[in-house]
């Protein structure tokens, strides 16, 4: 009998530091939701603000493709060198 009274006599958490804790988590977590809406928010304004001219767009092309074919013949020259190391 003394054994199931020491187990009833542990103390109780208070109904004010339990609703305290809900609290801190539910603003950590809305915290952390509201932080990415606004990131994403201001990531799709700053998308839909940015405007460029048929010339810059042409010119952006241009470089794009420029990269690309310089990152191929690199590729290529790579596979050149391994090539020749391996016939040796």
């Amino acid at each position: 009998v003394n054994q199931d009274f020491l187990q009833l006599d542990a103390p109780i958490q208070a109904k004010k530091t339990k609703f305290t804790e809900n609290q801190k988590i539910k603003e950590a977590i809305s915290r952390s939701v509201n932080k990415n809406m606004e990131n994403e928010l201001r990531g799709r304004a700053n998308d839909s603000v940015t405007r460029i001219s048929s010339a810059q767009k042409a010119v952006a092309d241009h470089h794009k493709a420029k990269a690309a074919q310089a990152e191929s013949s690199i590729k290529v020259q790579g596979d050149i060198k391994e090539s020749a190391n391996s016939m040796e």
